[in-house]
């Protein structure tokens, strides 16, 4: 009876044994599973973050230049390469000095240049001269002088010449002849004061006035918006008082003078004679003067 209680006891603690060691074996192999999965895991996140690192190389180098590819980022290195082989550098130009062709009353001028490294050509247009006229004709180009339609003479008995008004013409070009029925015309009257309608009219067609060599004395009121450039007879006495103030005010930047540069210097000049955007006098000896600015021509005087 002993014997049996005894052998009982070994039985039941060997099997106690066993369980135990079934139980820890269980575990075990659920503990490696886990630490297999999360390993695999975590290769795959490793993965996936060096797909995603190739991805952002290629997409930013496809950003920084031309022909980059993100799409090709799946493979690091090519989607960098792809980035790093589309790019173009800046092109700057290297010009070569100004070659002109001057302008003529018959036609306009140019200004080119090219670049040395690429051929490109840069071109600047200049505007067609005034016609310089003798009393009958243009010096240049022959073209017959035709007084403007719409000018106004008046005969004085005392000079036995004329002076004309502006007043009705709106041609584009003004051109008033040198005479009139045989007699010299010498003075303009450029205002456009009205006396039947005790108005100042305006003129917004008119870009260039001739006056032409023998005119002596000349008026200009406001009203002329459009006007470019006059041509100034030699023969002038003087610019009287605001007598260019107000023409053009927005457009008005050349005077063509029949004289030489030192007869422009030494002409007689009022008081707030020209405005703003005059700023060049042309003189028959080829000077060109900027009169804001550098002489063209070699002639270190001022032009008043």
């Amino acid at each position: 009876m002993d014997n049996k209680k005894v052998n009982s006891k070994k039985t039941l603690a060997a099997l106690c044994v066993l369980a135990s060691v079934i139980a820890f074996g269980s575990m075990a192999a659920c503990t490696n599973t886990r630490t297999h999965k999360d390993r695999d895991k975590g290769n795959s996140n490793s993965h996936n973050s060096s797909v995603d690192g190739g991805d952002n190389l290629g997409g930013n180098s496809g950003d920084n230049a031309s022909g980059g590819s993100g799409n090709n980022g799946g493979n690091g290195n090519n989607g960098g390469n792809g980035g790093n082989g589309g790019g173009n550098a800046e092109h700057t130009h290297v010009w070569s000095a100004w070659s002109t062709t001057p302008a003529t009353c018959k036609n306009e001028g140019k200004k080119t240049r090219s670049c040395d490294g690429c051929g490109d050509v840069e071109e600047q247009k200049i505007e067609k001269l005034p016609h310089t006229y003798s009393t009958t004709e243009c010096t240049v180009c022959h073209t017959p002088l035709v007084a403007s339609n719409g000018l106004t003479f008046s005969f004085s008995e005392v000079n036995k010449s004329y002076s004309v008004s502006l007043l009705y013409c709106k041609a584009e070009e003004i051109v008033i002849p040198a005479t009139y029925e045989g007699l010299p015309v010498v003075y303009v009257n450029g205002s456009l004061y009205d006396k039947t309608t005790n108005s100042i009219g305006l003129n917004t067609t008119t870009k260039h006035i001739y006056i032409p060599e023998g005119v002596k004395n000349f008026e200009f009121s406001s009203g002329y918006e459009a006007v470019e450039s006059i041509s100034l007879p030699s023969t002038i006495e003087k610019i009287p008082k605001q007598g260019l103030m107000f023409v053009g005010m927005d457009t008005f930047t050349t005077i063509y003078y029949g004289g030489t540069v030192q007869e422009w210097i030494a002409l007689e000049k009022g008081t707030m004679w020209n405005h703003g955007t005059l700023d060049t006098v042309v003189t028959s000896d080829g000077v060109r003067r900027n009169l804001n600015g550098s002489l063209k021509g070699g002639i270190p005087s001022l032009f008043g």
